[in-house]
């Protein structure tokens, strides 16, 4: 025991106080090292500062002013009226700071709490961290109850229950549930026990399990395995695996396994088109660029047609064919009424079998496909071949009616001839 001058008390084995005024170093193996006012009981170490208590067995404050570590091995760095509560819990400096469960931790900051057991306050103003192995790593007011959930930073953020969820940043977002994610943004939640996940933006809700909001604003999820890629005020709906991107999409039914692509647009300026293999957009459905095999820039109209690309410029290999040949074929061709498999899809047409038996079109290095799938390209295409054979055969038919029917003429005229030639005809004299 030794002491630095008598308004100072060092009682215990090994005990000391190597300077400063009126400290206590009591119980075995205590230590202040200086300041004034400090207490280290239990085998604790004060290093200086004023007013610091280091109570706990084997715990520590380094220094600042009003510092308490007050449970086994916990320990507090500096800075001004922290608390180390829990066993092997730290506050490493900044005011007011609290670690109350085992091996728990505040870094820095101002009136952070670090509450459930391991968790940890990295910096920061007014966090809480308080469920088991929860962390908050910065910002301000933000709160994550529940276990192993993370709020990176932001203001007024929340993890209000579940475990293993995250927020980003932010401000005022909030996860219930397990394992939800919230990446920043402002104003957004995910509601849901399944892994919801919303990317930014502001007031977007996910409620459906395992639903994705990627960002825009006033987006909803409430069916599961959803997206909204973005976009303004849209909404799933309770229908499944749905994606919308667009604004205004509220899907009032449950629908399932659907896709929506959708703008408001007017009549001069429409919205809403899918471009797909090239860079500009000309219409609902645009696919590739012209003179490429990548869509070859078919396209669907505003008007509701399919425009296949069909210029002689993009064309070789030319093939002439038949007219009669393509006629003969034609009345081979099966034709009938018939239904896909397990629907009420009613069409009347030929089988792709038979067409590619017939005409060998399609993507002849594909043939399991041509022999499955039929062009209304080829279709229309045979269909005008068969009219030019009609279209002969019927101008000889014409012709050939034209002919007998001047030839009657001829026959009649040649019947009024004899007819006016002839005499009178006497029943009484006979011929």
């Amino acid at each position: 025991m030794s002491r630095a001058n008598p308004s100072e008390v060092a009682s215990g084995y090994r005990s000391a106080i190597l300077s400063g005024a009126f400290n206590i170093a009591a119980g075995d193996y205590s230590v202040v090292a200086g300041g004034g006012d400090n207490q280290a009981v239990n085998g604790s170490f004060v290093g200086g500062g004023g007013g610091n208590r280091a109570t706990g067995s084997s715990s520590a404050v380094v220094g600042g002013g009003g510092n308490h570590a007050t449970a086994e091995y916990a320990f507090v760095g500096g800075g001004k009226g922290s608390l180390a509560g829990g066993d092997l819990s730290t506050v490493a400096g900044g005011y007011f700071n609290t670690a109350l469960n085992e091996g728990a931790t505040v870094g820095g900051g101002v009136i952070n709490r670090a509450e459930g057991r391991g968790a940890t306050v990295a910096g920061g103003r007014e966090n809480q961290a308080l469920g088991e192995a929860t962390a908050v790593a910065g910002g301000e007011r933000n709160v994550a109850s529940g276990d192993w959930n993370f709020i990176g930073g932001g203001f007024k953020n929340e993890i209000a229950t579940g475990t293993g969820s995250s927020i980003g940043g932010g401000q005022t977002n909030i996860v219930t549930g397990n394992f939800g994610v919230i990446a920043g943004g402002r104003d957004n939640r995910v509601m849901t026990n399944d892994a919801g996940f919303v990317g930014g933006g502001a007031h977007n809700l996910v409620a459906g399990s395992y639903g994705v909001i990627s960002g825009g604003q006033n987006n909803q999820v409430s069916g599961s395995y959803s997206v909204i890629l973005g976009g303004q005020g849209n909404s799933t709906g309770t229908g499944q695996f749905v994606a919308i991107y667009g604004q205004g999409v509220n899907i009032a039914v449950n629908e399932s396994h659907r896709f929506y692509l959708f703008g408001p647009g007017t009549a001069t300026s429409p919205s809403g088109f899918l471009v797909i293999n090239r860079t500009d957009g000309d219409y609902p459905i645009h696919v590739g660029v012209t003179g490429q095999p990548n869509g070859n820039g078919a396209y669907l109209s505003g008007g509701g047609n399919w425009v296949n690309p069909s210029s002689r410029t993009l064309k070789d290999r030319i093939v002439s064919l038949s007219p009669d040949s393509v006629l003969a074929k034609i009345c081979h061709l099966p034709v009938q009424g018939w239904y896909y498999k397990g629907t009420q899809e009613y069409h009347i047409g030929p089988y792709a079998e038979d067409f590619f038996d017939a005409f060998g079109t399609g993507v002849l290095d594909r043939p399991e496909d041509a022999r499955t799938h039929l062009s209304p390209a080829d279709v229309a295409g045979v269909s005008l071949l068969g009219i030019q054979a009609l279209e002969k055969k019927v101008r000889a038919l014409e012709q050939m009616v034209a002919e007998l029917q001047a030839e009657v003429r001829q026959l009649r005229t040649a019947k009024s001839q004899l007819e006016h030639r002839s005499l009178p005809y006497d029943p009484k004299k006979g011929l």
